[in-house]
């Protein structure tokens, strides 16, 4: 048989280059990514991301916050922030008996490039890579107030390891960004602190 021989100087241009798969969360997002600025997307917070930190984070005051979960996760807590002198939160799938409860906003590819930075998402050229970002953005779909699913983005940590116990002032931080929607935190006026084994590490 015959085998198919590209010359170098062919203008045939490789889609993929199997090197760099492992870089991207899945190969659609090697798509999505070139997506044009002014495309909108939904943003997930789950974590310390409320509509006062994202307002002072994207120098813009017309942003609005909504209610949503996303089922079969749940919130956890991983790594060392020096920034916020403890872990912080990320999410993992898990069973039916759990879900993430934060908040949904809209923002811009431009708003999301800023908050990249924020999130440690720009180590990689591609901000959905699992290599060099501390955080990469994945999609998910969630459900809004009225169990609608609604397609978003949401920031996942790539190393889900235990180091330290989240400050008091983190945790302060996500109660802030669930509060107003979510009365009851995740349950009895409190946030559960999980490790990536579901392990019970501690409640606030």
């Amino acid at each position: 048989m015959n085998k198919f021989k590209i010359s170098e100087t062919t203008a045939f241009t490789k889609l993929y280059d199997s090197s760099n798969l492992l870089k991207y969360a899945s190969d659609d997002n090697l798509i999505n990514f070139k997506e044009s600025n002014e495309l909108g997307h939904y943003l997930f917070c789950y974590g310390s991301n409320s509509l006062s930190q994202l307002k002072k984070r994207l120098n813009k005051k017309d942003l609005e916050v909504k209610k949503a979960y996303l089922p079969n996760y749940v919130r956890i807590f991983s790594g060392h922030s020096n920034k916020w002198n403890g872990g912080t939160a990320s999410i993992i799938k898990s069973s039916d008996n759990f879900m993430v409860k934060g908040t949904l906003i809209y923002l811009y590819e431009n708003d999301l490039k800023k908050l990249d930075k924020f999130e440690g998402a720009h180590k990689n050229f591609n901000p959905f890579s699992k290599i060099d970002n501390i955080y990469r953005r994945e999609y998910i779909t969630v459900r809004n107030s009225d169990n609608q699913d609604i397609p978003c983005i949401t920031y996942i940590k790539n190393n889900h390891n235990w180091m330290s116990y989240p400050s008091d002032e983190y945790l302060e931080a996500v109660k802030i960004n669930m509060s107003k929607y979510w009365e009851e935190l995740d349950d009895s006026n409190q946030l559960y602190i999980y490790d990536k084994n579901l392990l019970l590490k501690g409640i606030y």
